[in-house]
């Protein structure tokens, strides 16, 4: 037996009913004792360390703090012996911290905290505690409260009444994760020395009102997302808070869903570099008042107001820009805006405008002229979503240091005009996709890139000028364009998949001898289609190309061709004649399935073509009509598998 008293934690399990036939239940017990007993007891025990994180053994998580590694987290009941009551800890950082099935903590009584100046993640995780009663605690050595009440997501009240905090310089995530709190009186506590106060309410979901009066802000630097989350809040007065040395208010009020108003008149932001996410989520204001805002020393805006969809106006012309570099998502979700003044706007420092305007759905107008964009280099998405807008001059656009374009338009689909900068490089994938007010285009010299799928569904789209210098039409870039009536292909030499399908009003194509490649689907449905000639310079066309053009009469195949793809020409119902070049080796079976009108097919194939069908060959075609073949061939087409069922088979004169 030892002679000298030690802070220990004893583990003590019960037998509980069976839960299965070979399955108990325990239920986990820790103690705290102080005495002399501790080898005495049966079972583990764990000394409590007193320097750094004062946890006891049991509940240290592991060199990495990684708590899924923490044994006995499934402890139920944490329980202080009266022997406990004259030691004397400095610290209880992450005491209970993971400890997820904690249910209740008796006699906390005998916890003396009159030496403790760590309190930070105490409590952490604690997340199946309903009630906690701290109204013994001696806090007033305490400088550290961060994440002490983090995840304790099921506690309905906290009574803080007691504490003194009046040393505290962190409460960084304090109260983060309480979720089921639904009032917090905070009206003792002293603030006077705290700087960080990152956090401290957010995912407070329950909160439905909140007293900060007595708040003394004086200090703080950080409020990054400190009321982030508090989505049952509906008013919040923070008229008293001096925000004067505050540098980062990124995601301050984020998901604050509730809110309908919110007064910051009051506000000192001189200092402030991160605004990002500062009102993102806020749903229901529908006004904001920030014309006392100082943003001079902001450098990142990323999704300040995205998703304050009640928003009908919005008056910026105060704000200075000068030295942002990331507008990302600024004001994506902003469904109710219908203006926007952003003629002050100094955008020279901007990189980044991704989705900037991104569900704008109500802006009728949008004036960019004064837009500086040579720095950007990504604008992907950057008025997808906005319906109402009818038209937009991008002519003042720089995009020579812009990479990515996707998704640029996308859904804008009352869009019936854009004008292009004159040194445009890139129209990014799906750019205008449902663009469906579209009529013409018309895509400067400078393009050397169509990305897939940009103009899918333009269905209005009826006239569009390509690029001298493109060569490559990309894949659907499109598709579904059911007004383009007409296309130039220029300098393009590849023409990916399903690039014109169901253009049902596409009844001219212009092909160059600069083209090579026709990929599958490229033409599909294109039922307006009477002609086509492909250049001698065409190697290859995929299968399906020309399948359901209905009113296809004329076509002249390459001579560079040498084979016929699967279903290429199927259901051109309008048909009558085909002829294949020389090289053809292969043809597939279906090449030429329902062409009810083809009556004449032409070979010039000395010998005949292996016909093929899902690969495998010796199939017949699904031709019956006449074919004529080379002198001298007509005994070898006769006696094939696949052609000698064609009636009558003829010599060309």
């Amino acid at each position: 037996m030892s002679t000298t008293p030690e802070a220990y934690v004893h583990l003590s399990t019960t037998d509980r009913k069976p839960l299965t036939f070979y399955r108990k239940f325990y239920r986990k017990t820790f103690t705290f004792y102080y005495d002399t007993l501790r080898a005495d007891r049966d079972g583990e025990t764990w000394l409590i360390r007193d320097k750094g994180y004062g946890y006891p053994l049991p509940l240290k998580m592991s060199d990495h703090y990684d708590r899924y590694d923490a044994p006995h987290t499934d402890a139920r009941t944490v329980v202080f012996d009266a022997s406990f009551r004259d030691f004397r800890p400095t610290t209880t950082a992450r005491w209970f911290d993971g400890l997820n099935s904690l249910e209740s903590i008796e006699g906390l009584e005998h916890l003396n905290t009159s030496q403790v100046t760590d309190m930070s993640w105490m409590f952490d995780g604690c997340s199946s505690l309903t009630a906690l009663d701290l109204s013994r605690f001696d806090t007033s050595r305490v400088t550290d409260m961060s994440w002490m009440f983090k995840g304790c997501r099921s506690l309905t009240s906290l009574d803080l009444s007691s504490f003194d905090t009046s040393q505290v310089t962190d409460m960084s995530c304090m109260f983060d994760g309480c979720r089921s709190l639904t009032s917090l009186d905070l009206s003792s506590f002293d603030t006077s020395k705290v700087a960080n106060m990152g956090s401290i309410f957010s995912d407070c979901g329950s909160l439905t009102s909140l007293d900060l009066s007595s708040f003394d802000t004086s200090q703080v630097t950080s409020m990054v997302y400190m009321f982030s989350g508090c989505g049952s809040l509906t008013a919040l007065d923070l008229s008293s808070f001096d925000t004067s040395q505050v540098t980062c208010m990124g995601g301050m009020f984020s998901g604050c869903g509730s809110l309908t108003a919110l007064d910051l008149s009051s506000f000192d932001t001189s200092q402030v570099t991160n605004m990002w996410d500062m009102f993102s989520g806020c749903a229901s204001l529908t006004s904001l008042d920030l014309s006392s805002f100082d943003t001079s020393q902001v450098t990142n805006m990323r999704g300040m107001f995205s998703g304050c969809g009640s928003l009908t106006s919005l008056d910026l012309t105060s704000f200075d820009t000068s030295q942002v570099t990331d507008m990302i998502s600024m004001f994506s979700g902003c469904g109710s805006l219908t203006s926007l003044d952003l003629t002050s706007f100094d955008t020279s420092q901007v990189t980044d405008m991704i989705s900037m305007f991104s569900g704008c759905g109500s802006l009728t107008s949008l004036d960019l002229t004064s837009f500086d964009t040579s720095k950007v280099t990504d604008m992907i998405s950057m008025f997808s979503g906005c319906e109402s807008l009818t038209s937009l001059d991008l002519t003042s656009f720089d995009t020579s240091k812009v990479t990515y374009m996707i998704s640029m338009f996308s859904g804008c689909s009352r869009l019936k005009s854009i004008t292009f900068p004159n040194k445009l490089k890139v129209i990014g994938y799906g750019a205008f996709s449902a663009c469906t007010q579209l009529q013409e285009v018309t895509i400067p010299n400078s393009v050397t890139q169509i990305g897939g799928y940009a103009f899918n569904g333009c269905s209005n789209l009826h006239t569009v000028t390509l690029p001298s210098k493109l060569q490559v039409l990309e894949e659907a870039v499109f598709m579904g364009c059911q007004a383009l009536k007409a296309i130039h292909t220029k300098g393009v030499h590849t023409i990916r998949n399903a690039a014109f399908e169901r253009c049902t009003r596409l009844a001219k194509v212009e092909f160059t001898d600069a083209l090579t490649r026709i990929e599958y689907d490229a033409f599909k449905d294109c039922r307006s289609l009477t002609q086509v000639t492909l250049p001698n310079s065409v190697t290859q066309v995929g299968a399906y190309c020309f399948q359901q053009c209905l009113k296809l009469k004329d076509v002249q195949l390459s001579e560079s061709m040498t084979q016929i793809a699967q279903s290429l020409f199927s259901d051109c119902r309008s048909l009558t004649q085909i002829t294949l070049p020389e090289k053809i080796g292969w043809v597939y079976g279906d090449a030429f399935a329902n062409c009810i009108a083809l009556k004449s097919m032409k070979s010039k194939a000395l010998y005949p073509p292996t016909v093929a069908r899902n690969g495998d060959s010796g199939r017949k075609l699904l031709y019956t009509g006449k074919l004529i073949v080379p002198v001298g061939s007509k005994d070898s087409y006769a006696k094939s598998t696949g052609w000698g069922h064609c009636n009558p088979i003829v010599e060309e004169d």
